[in-house]
């Protein structure tokens, strides 16, 4: 409780004292010139969106970074951490519909299966993340997240401690909201995005009162059938950006937004305990669970955020970020049924209900300080960012009274092996009737105090250093009782330092260590340990990179890097054991990525990742050695686009993903899923028609219709996708 008292204390003290040097600021700002005098000569508030252009024309290349913790904006080739961008347009030309679907084009994550959650993750360097950073903040998990309201991607490979505190090693995203725009943006898009999944959404933005204010509104609804046959979806988004700029050096920013997504017909895949021997695949276009099933999501998000230029020596950055998602879902499960010669003879479907609510709050303030000593420019930033995170579970009354955090149906009868009709019609009964109420289950307060400094000693050399002194408490209760079952209170000290060499100004190499206190884990409902909490642990990251601009203006990097991370294991090898974290996993490896130009009409946007998992050190010496669970040896991802010579504003594109083998959760039975490689290919149209700039799009993905086994659920089927932009 003092944690969380102390952190709210803290976020409340940082906006009202930035709301007071903001209003101090607009007055300086409002005095005449006379007065002022040298005021005149500040550096500006950059308004603009200040993530690079990102367009087609452009090869969908972004320039620079967009709050990157402490270290703020900064130019992407001299970002000393593997990193790619997804852009606004970008997003919209290859017709990803969701967060679940990023995978598709994220070069170093694993590809995960096609739930249509919506939910969002990233697995990297052979570990997985699904807590994402909203404008720069942390604090809530994947769910509620909406494309449509996205103006980037930016995608991280390995730790983050520095820049943000208690992470994990599986990479982190951050969405970046669209934001008002400074002239007057109107666009419109209607569509497909397969088997009926019909889909309309509004974007219009621009200054007010001369530019003294600004709006960025976003509007969309979706309704239809997916290409899972009995699945459908409803999805619906209302989202306000508002900026106030007072003066040149005093910008504040604002965004709301509301969302509802709800899918009927939950895609399920199968145990994942398929030992002796791996079971064949099934129809991915079936649906492998009772129609009744459903995820139903609301989510509310609302921001504030201050940027000011005190003067030509101090900069102040701040920002607060609430979020809240709800999540009622009632799911299934399969088991893979054998008999006593281990034969396959079909498989069982269980129904459970759960709901949950998130509550997220969190924020940053840092202060810059930009000076020159001795020759070297420093930039030096002290601050703090941190976040509260409430989780609560539902609580469901068994007709008997025994209160039950989820209520599992009476096991189905068996079904054939790739035969799914009964199993769609499997009667679920209305879980909900029995629900009570919402308790609490976890709590997380973190919060981080760091400093750091960039030195440019001349063009060709730059250090950046810092230190993060990180605090996190994680709570853990009984749900049914509310009574706190378990507890954990940890702090650590996490230094990162990076040397970067620029030969010539296209070519820039670099050399990271980065220190990462990784989160205590609260152990799921359906382990033996339910309820406990594993504490946090410190994880170590060596990177060594270069990157470097092409001629015809692509940014291409390299990096080699050294994890060395504990590792978490079932002590059974399923999700019903004991979870334990008694070990060391080294994960080596390399990454490449490329985005942008390659010439004046072939585009590429993707990279190869390889990765060395090995346990090292474990309390079963049986493992010792054997590769990382889940983790893929390697992955290749490229996107392309050509512009056809013959015909102005057309362009084909495509793309192929491939997903190296991985094996199942248990590390000792020898079974694996195959790698497996999926196809896109499509076309786009652009022309203006009586002043209007249109564009029709058109892409099939998953061309083959590839079915895989994706840890251990199944990937999309194949899809055909349509849509039409019109706007100015």
């Amino acid at each position: 409780m003092a944690f969380k008292l102390m952190l709210r204390s803290i976020l409340s003290s940082v906006v009202l004292g930035l709301l007071l040097v903001a209003g101090l600021a607009f007055q300086v700002s409002a005095q005449p010139a006379e007065t002022r005098g040298a005021a005149e000569e500040l550096t500006q508030v950059n308004v603009e969106n200040r993530i690079g252009d990102g367009t087609a024309e452009v090869g969908y290349k972004v320039e620079e970074t967009h709050n990157l913790g402490p270290w703020g904006d900064r130019k992407l080739q001299d970002t000393p951490y593997t990193m790619i961008i997804l852009s606004e347009e970008l997003l919209q030309n290859t017709m990803i519909k969701d967060t679940t679907s990023l995978n598709r084009m994220m070069p170093h994550s694993r590809i995960e299966s096609g739930f249509n959650t919506n939910n969002t993750m990233i697995a990297t360097r052979g570990n997985a993340n699904s807590n994402p950073l909203i404008n720069g903040i942390r604090g809530a998990s994947g769910q509620g997240i909406f494309l449509e309201n996205i103006a980037d991607v930016e995608i991280l490979s390995g730790f983050s401690g520095f820049m943000y505190g208690v992470g994990t090693s599986g990479g982190l995203l951050n969405f970046n909201l669209k934001r008002p725009t400074k002239e007057l943006k109107f666009k419109t898009t209607i569509g497909d995005y397969g088997g009926g999944e019909y889909h309309a959404d509004i974007d219009v933005g621009g200054p007010l009162k001369d530019g003294l204010f600004g709006y960025r509104l976003n509007l969309m609804a979706e309704d239809g059938s997916t290409a899972v046959k009995n699945q459908d979806i409803r999805k619906g988004l209302a989202s306000l950006a508002l900026d106030f700029q007072p003066s040149d050096r005093l910008i504040v920013r604002s965004n709301f937004y509301y969302g509802k997504y709800h899918v009927d017909g939950l895609q399920h895949g199968f145990s994942s305990y398929f030992a002796p021997k791996l079971v064949p695949i099934v129809d991915n276009r079936k649906l492998w669970s009772p129609k009744a099933t459903f995820m139903d999501v609301k989510v509310f998000d609302g921001g504030l955020g201050i940027e000011s230029n005190l003067n030509d020596t101090f900069t102040i950055r701040a920002a607060w970020n609430h979020k809240e998602n709800e999540v009622k879902t009632l799911n299934s499960g399969n088991t893979v049924r054998r008999d006593a010669n281990t034969n396959i003879i079909g498989f069982t479907t269980q129904a459970s209900a759960s709901v949950a609510k998130e509550i997220a709050d969190g924020g940053y303030a840092y202060i810059d300080s930009k000076f020159t000593t001795f020759g070297a420019k420093h930039q030096v930033t002290a601050g703090f960012n941190g976040y509260i995170r409430t989780d609560k579970h539902g609580i469901f009354r068994n007709p008997d009274g025994s209160l039950r955090v989820a209520m599992v149906g009476d096991t189905s009868p068996m079904y054939r092996w790739g035969d799914s009709h009964s199993v769609e019609n499997f009667y679920v009964p209305d879980l909900f009737r029995s629900f009570v109420n919402l308790r609490k289950a976890a709590e997380t307060v973190n919060y981080n105090f760091m400093l750091g400094d960039v030195i440019d000693f001349n063009e060709k050399w730059t250090l950046m250093g810092g230190i993060n002194y990180s605090r996190i408490s994680t709570k853990g209760f009984n749900a049914a009782t509310g009574v706190q079952t378990a507890e954990y209170n940890s702090h650590s000290w996490s230094p990162s330092v990076s040397l970067l060499f620029k030969p010539i100004p296209q070519v820039t190499t670099y050399f990271t260590y980065i220190d990462s206190l990784e989160p205590s884990v609260v152990v799921g409902p359906t382990y033996k340990n339910a309820g406990e909490v594993l504490p946090p642990y410190q994880s170590k990251e060596y990177e060594f990179g270069i990157k470097t601009e092409l001629p015809g203006g692509a940014l291409l990097s390299l990096a080699l890097y050294r994890l060395e991370i504990p590792s978490q294991m079932s002590d059974d090898g399923t999700n019903t054991g004991r979870l334990t974290q008694d070990g060391r996993q080294i994960n080596k490896g390399l990454d490449a990525n490329i985005t942008g130009k390659i010439g004046q009409r072939l585009t590429l946007v993707g990279g190869y990742s390889y990765v060395d998992a090995k346990i090292k050190k474990s309390a079963d010496p049986s493992v010792i050695g054997n590769w990382g669970i889940g983790v893929p040896r390697d992955t290749f991802k490229m996107y392309a686009e050509y512009d056809l010579p013959f015909v102005d504003g057309l362009t084909l594109t495509g793309g192929a993903y491939y997903n190296g083998k991985t094996n199942t959760s248990n590390p000792n039975n020898g079974i694996t899923y195959p790698g497996y490689t999926l196809f896109d290919l499509g076309a786009r149209f652009k022309t203006v028609i009586k002043g209007v700039e249109t564009i029709f799009r058109f892409n099939i993905t998953n061309l083959t219709n590839k079915n895989a086994w994706v840890n251990p659920n199944l990937n999309n089927p194949r899809m055909f996708s349509l849509t039409a932009s019109f706007g100015f």
